[in-house]
């Protein structure tokens, strides 16, 4: 992924956390919650009702707002925190329907807003990723949606005010939230969560399992045929998943090792991707319903990770934007 954003692979221990200090993925439903499907797409009887509009903030004189709104059917606690301190007031909890908007600095790098289901920073569910810098009057908004850990939660993010557009600089999953895990591999499903296969796979318990040797069969052919792939002798299935070990500065070994397109790694169309196993089942599925999104670390390479720009007055982030 970019390297000036949050996301950097990370060892997870026992199902854990993110390693930036955040808590460890759930292991059960939130709040006694079984609206997520497991096996099964949800199936819904009408539309979801589009997300309203957002009522006009003046610029702030020294930084940008930063809006977050919950449309999921439950509260969410809301916990922001970057370089320059943690946005205020801190550990809000959002109810059902309820927007809370925040101060940001002018100069906020490495940031996070993320979500929690289970209280104040307990259940960790999703997360949007920002930098933001100042940039004459306007503030350079850098974002990102990223499920390179785990897909929690439906999220839009997009600049707004100044030079951006919501046409060209929103980047959303539209799925509603009820439908979201549909469809995520089996083996990955841990509660509330989807995890990723570097998640699942970075944890020493589960890497005995065959979906954590599920590459090594292509990491070897890489090795012996694909030109420049010979350093990578020794390499992983779990180390393609992240993007670590000797992959960790290879973005189109890895993404063609992720995509199953060895034979054809500057291959820039995506629906020559995933075509035939083995490849990553978790970055096709999350693909596939969320289109553009990040799945693993180099997802970006042939520009189809979530990252937008702009330079604007606000950052608007909306939690289930489909309900």
């Amino acid at each position: 992924m970019r390297p000036y954003l949050f996301s950097i692979p990370l060892l997870l221990v026992a199902c854990g956390g993110d390693g930036s200090g955040s808590e460890s993925p759930i292991d059960g439903p939130i709040d006694g919650r079984t609206d997520l499907p497991i096996d099964a797409p949800a199936t819904t009887d009408a539309a979801p009702e589009p997300e309203p509009p957002w009522d006009t903030r003046p610029p702030l004189t020294n930084g940008a707002w930063v809006r977050v709104r919950n449309r999921c059917s439950f509260p969410l606690w809301i916990h922001s925190a970057g370089s320059s301190g943690v946005l205020q007031p801190d550990d809000v909890r959002l109810a059902p329907g309820e927007s809370r908007d925040y101060e940001a600095p002018a100069n906020w790098s490495a940031a996070r807003v993320t979500a929690y289901g289970d209280g104040p920073r307990t259940g960790e569910l999703e997360k949007a990723e920002m930098t933001l810098s100042a940039s004459g009057n306007l503030v350079s908004l850098n974002y990102n949606i990223t499920y390179v850990d785990w897909v929690g939660l439906p999220l839009r993010v997009a600049g707004a005010g100044g030079e951006c557009s919501d046409a060209q600089h929103a980047v959303s999953c539209n799925v509603p939230q009820a439908e979201v895990l549909s469809g995520c591999p089996s083996q990955l499903r841990a509660g509330d969560i989807c995890l990723s296969p570097r998640s699942y796979c970075l944890n020493p318990v589960n890497q005995g399992q065959p979906f954590c040797h599920s590459l090594d069969g292509e990491i070897a052919r890489c090795v012996s045929t694909i030109a420049g792939c010979a350093q990578h002798n020794g390499a992983t299935t779990p180390e393609v998943f992240a993007c670590s070990g000797s992959f960790a500065n290879a973005p189109r070994l890895c993404a063609a090792l992720n995509r199953h397109m060895l034979d054809a790694p500057d291959d820039p169309d995506p629906s020559h991707w995933y075509a035939t196993a083995p490849y990553n089942t978790y970055s096709k599925w999350v693909h596939e319903v969320c289109p553009g999104i990040y799945a693993f670390s180099y997802d970006d390479w042939l520009e189809q990770g979530g990252f937008r720009s702009c330079r604007g007055t606000e950052l608007r982030i909306t939690f289930c934007p489909a309900g």
